[in-house]
């Protein structure tokens, strides 16, 4: 057991059906253990006990649920990781201070009555989990999807976001090195080929115009442009300075942004972090 008593609780799956999938799992020799109804939260829990550790299946008892609206948007599949830890009003409470984003309040109890208390785990992607954030902001409620590209840095990087999901990043990948201008177009189709999104499903393109190289930049606002105007959705460019300011504060305050230009120079911003997304062109 490590430190604090830390150690892997159980595995969560989502699945569409327990007496259907229990199946798999009863051939690879595992036996459910205990099975319940979580009437808060709406879902069906087995338990199938695994060497020190477990697989949970989790059943959606209702359509509008945690589970049920993940199972809508991504199919059955891992859904969370769970981890003991002694002390578990300590750990929250330390977690609270640390400013670690939390999906609740206070420590809540599920399956076996267990005290429970979830942490939001950080998106995929290099600067795609703040831009989400910050478009989000701007966008308002509703369902909403977007097509993020970055390749003002020294890496660039493709995201999809879904408003309805957790993590919102649902695939995301980074563009090695100089390849930009060669992958940027053909992993944009890539991906929402294999998440099954179409173009008429995005609420905007969004992309960080700079700072940054100025091939890189021209690379990403360009395919970001392009493919705006033939998908018709609009297009929001944000800057790299404004999303680290959106990213530090939470919105409400004067945060001065620094980024290393190289050779010694610095380019810097002083930003309000609720302007961190910018505007559609």
């Amino acid at each position: 057991m490590g430190q604090s008593g830390l150690r892997l609780d159980h595995l969560g799956v989502a699945v569409k059906s327990i007496a259907g999938a229990r199946g798999f799992y009863e051939a690879l020799g595992l036996v459910v253990s205990h099975e319940e109804t979580v009437e808060h939260e709406q879902v069906k829990t087995a338990m199938l006990p695994l060497g020190e550790s477990r697989i949970e299946l989790l059943e959606a008892t209702e359509a509008d649920s945690t589970i049920g609206r993940f199972l809508a948007k991504r199919g059955e599949g891992l859904h969370h990781i769970a981890v003991h830890v002694d002390g578990i009003d300590a750990m929250f409470a330390r977690l609270t201070k640390q400013g670690v984003k939390l999906a609740s309040d206070a420590v809540r109890v599920g399956a076996g009555g267990i005290a429970i208390s979830l942490c939001i785990r950080p998106a995929r992607g290099r600067a795609t989990g703040d831009c989400w954030r910050r478009c989000r902001a701007a966008g308002g409620s509703g369902v909403m999807r977007f097509l993020m590209i970055h390749t003002a840095g020294g890496e660039g990087s493709v995201a999809l976001a879904d408003s309805e999901m957790a993590p919102a990043i649902v695939a995301a990948e980074v563009l090695p090195g100089r390849s930009s201008s060669e992958l940027l177009v053909p992993t944009v189709r890539r991906l929402m080929a294999a998440s099954g999104w179409l173009s008429s499903e995005l609420a905007a393109v969004v992309v960080v115009h700079g700072p940054g190289s100025f091939t890189g930049v021209r690379v990403g606002v360009s395919a970001a442009k392009g493919l705006s105007e033939a998908w018709a959705v609009p297009l929001i460019a944000l800057s790299r300075l404004a999303l680290l300011a959106g990213a530090v504060d939470g919105g409400e305050q004067m945060v001065h942004a620094v980024l290393d230009a190289g050779r010694g120079s610095f380019i810097t911003g002083s930003i309000w972090g609720r302007d961190a997304c910018g505007r559609p062109w």
